[in-house]
């Protein structure tokens, strides 16, 4: 686990996993979320506004973006993690990934973390798409996090996916919270996406404290 506060860099990438069953949810998810009101939501942050970006990464791209937000909003950054690790081959992991979201199963998370976690206004929201969705990893995490009256800000990286289903599943999870408009990275671009990642930023109107 990692965690920083209000320094310049620091430290969860990418995978996406296909199988039949959920291109099929995936479509259908498109065609609803393609409605939702979810994508046409935007930020503008005041001075002094408290935010955290916390992130789960597996291969380190949703990490590297992670850290290009950091660089440029500020604020502080937590990385989930699990108590049991997910396998280093791809296969293996994408196994894992549809067994735990066909079972709805939620992972331990390992990380600590820190007094105050509801005090932040701001919360990026970092994640590599897994069988079209989040990891499970992540809902453990809004289980125990709602953020009612704040804003959580959604990010990805992907292999075509985009944001999948996750703004979705965060308004979903944290029905008290504004769920912003999200940025998706493509896993072989996350090295020179910092340009896209200010750009999007000054779009929602948040900048560096």
């Amino acid at each position: 686990m990692f965690f920083c506060r209000n320094t310049n860099v620091f430290s969860l990438e990418n995978a996406s996993f296909p199988t039949r069953r959920t291109v099929l949810k995936g479509l259908a998810l498109f065609a609803v979320g393609s409605l939702s009101p979810l994508s046409r939501l935007a930020y503008a942050a005041p001075e002094n506004q408290r935010i955290l970006t916390v992130y789960f990464s597996h291969t380190g791209n949703t990490r590297t973006v992670a850290r290009q937000i950091h660089a440029a909003v500020g604020g502080d950054i937590l990385e989930l993690q699990t108590v049991q690790t997910y396998p280093a081959d791809h296969d293996s992991t994408v196994r894992q990934a549809e067994k735990e979201e066909e079972n709805n199963f939620r992972p331990q998370l390992s990380t600590q973390f820190p007094e105050g976690m509801n005090d932040y206004d701001i919360i990026f929201v970092g994640y590599p798409v897994w069988v079209y969705t989040m990891p499970m990893a992540l809902y453990s995490f809004f289980d125990q996090f709602k953020f009612p009256g704040k804003t959580i800000v959604p990010f990805s990286t992907h292999l075509g996916s985009g944001l999948a289903d996750g703004p979705k599943q965060i308004a979903r999870l944290c029905p008290q919270a504004t769920v912003s408009k999200g940025l998706a990275i493509r896993g072989n671009r996350v090295a020179s996406s910092q340009d896209t990642v200010n750009d999007w930023l000054h779009g929602l109107g948040i900048t560096k404290q």
